[in-house]
């Protein structure tokens, strides 16, 4: 079944995670966790004290069948697993951005502005170690470094205008040459159908966890 769930994304260079890692960059303090699947950025340093910290974990992901059953949690090669502590993974360093949205004008109507945020890349091959032929994972994270106006059109052709604060977290997830089960995995058994991507965000007064489930179905070289 030759399926890939895709949404959009842009990658950096990137740096293996075996210690605890600081960097920098766009505006963003950024320390890695090691090998935990975490990092906590903050636009001051030091991070452990900045009123303005968050923490991200790239928590747990799960292959599901048709049913909602969690497939492939055995063997070397997992397709389910409770934390990326236990596989092999690369965060990029912060990368400063823009992102396209717009700006409304009093009686000028709407006009095209683009907005800053900076960009953190996380990789993961998931598999048997080789990278030409294991699923592909990537997660970009967008901090908005500003207010921002998106823009977004309807199926009726109308748009809807939604606001961004500043400090806010998006994140675009690719998903490129996944090796879905077909009656192949260990553990629980199926037919793959979609696959649960859950990432939790954890501030100075609150958390929430966020599950993504991956939609849209296209055919191979969908990138």
């Amino acid at each position: 079944m030759a399926w890939q769930r895709v949404l959009f994304a842009a990658w950096h260079a990137t740096l293996t995670v075996m210690a605890d890692q600081s960097i920098s960059g766009g505006g963003i303090f950024l320390k890695i966790q090691g090998q935990s699947g975490k990092m906590t950025f903050a636009t001051t340093e030091p991070i452990g004290s900045a009123p303005d910290k968050v923490q991200i974990d790239m928590s747990m992901l799960q292959e599901l069948a048709s049913d909602g059953t969690t497939l492939g949690g055995g063997g070397n090669a997992k397709h389910s697993f409770n934390s990326f502590a236990t596989q092999t993974f690369t965060f990029g360093s912060p990368v400063s951005s823009t992102i396209a949205g717009v700006a409304m004008g009093n009686g000028t109507g709407v006009k095209a502005k683009d907005y800053s945020v900076t960009k953190v890349a996380f990789t993961s091959f998931l598999g048997g170690g080789d990278p030409a032929l294991d699923s592909k994972l990537q997660i970009e994270s967008i901090i908005f470094m500003e207010d921002a106006i998106l823009q977004f059109e309807n199926p009726d052709g109308s748009y809807i205008y939604p606001t961004i604060a500043a400090g806010t977290v998006k994140f675009n997830v690719l998903m490129s040459q996944w090796n879905w089960c077909e009656n192949d995995c260990k553990s629980s058994d199926g037919v793959g159908d979609s696959v649960r991507l859950t990432i939790t965000m954890t501030n100075q007064i609150t958390s929430n966890s966020s599950d993504s489930s991956a939609g849209a179905a296209c055919t191979d070289g969908c990138e």
